[in-house]
């Protein structure tokens, strides 16, 4: 059996490799086929469905997710909006889209800036929490919590970690933060079933982004 320690002189190419192989993200070749601009009403349905899986996927593609229309409804003018840098993008989660939830709005960001503004979830703030502290906290609760930690935290220390294609280090961020909430007792030597991570294949739980 072997099992992964995750040591001080790894450095950031071998950590990012040995995570994002591990990736397991149910259709991620929809997202691949419907990221590439110009976004279009049919792509954003699509790829907010591929980041809800099967909790309100049916909803989306059918129209009826009050989130999703109301993005398609202003998707020209958000895609006519500057959003260049963080400032731009702190303006627009704070003015747009009012009384919902964060990690959506973020995500809206995401899909019109694939290259600039990452994916945010409770599994990549887990991971970069760990990673600067070495412990695990959970992602805040409050929306407005969660924009100034996206803003303020996860964007500076996404974009230090250089680039990588294919959205690599968000997959290996995404793959390390849902190992680190497996339980202790369960995690054992790195190790898990369906519900979480075995070093040996790729085996990680489906959970939504």
């Amino acid at each position: 059996m072997k099992y992964y320690t995750l040591k001080q002189e790894d450095d950031p190419a071998t950590f990012v490799e040995f995570w994002a192989r591990r990736y397991n993200y149910r259709d991620e070749q929809i997202y691949r086929e419907n990221i590439k601009r110009p976004l279009t009403p049919e792509s954003a349905r699509e790829l907010f469905a591929w980041k809800a899986m099967l909790m309100n996927s049916e909803s989306i593609k059918a129209g009826n997710h009050p989130f999703v229309k109301t993005v398609i409804l202003n998707l020209d003018r958000f895609q006519s909006l500057q959003l260049n840098t963080p400032e731009d993008a702190n303006n627009f989660l704070t003015n747009e889209l009012e009384n919902k939830g964060m990690i959506w709005k973020i995500f809206t960001l995401h899909i019109m800036y694939p290259d600039k503004y990452p994916i945010f979830d409770q599994n990549v703030y887990r991971a970069m929490h760990y990673l600067q502290t070495g412990t695990v906290k959970e992602i805040p609760s409050k929306n407005c919590d969660k924009q100034t930690s996206y803003i303020t935290e996860y964007l500076p220390f996404y974009n230090a970690q250089g680039y990588y294609r294919d959205r690599k280090l968000d997959k290996a961020l995404f793959s390390f933060g849902q190992f680190l909430k497996i339980p202790r007792e369960r995690a054992g030597g790195l190790q898990a079933n369906r519900g979480g991570f075995k070093a040996d294949d790729k085996s990680f739980s489906d959970s939504a982004r």
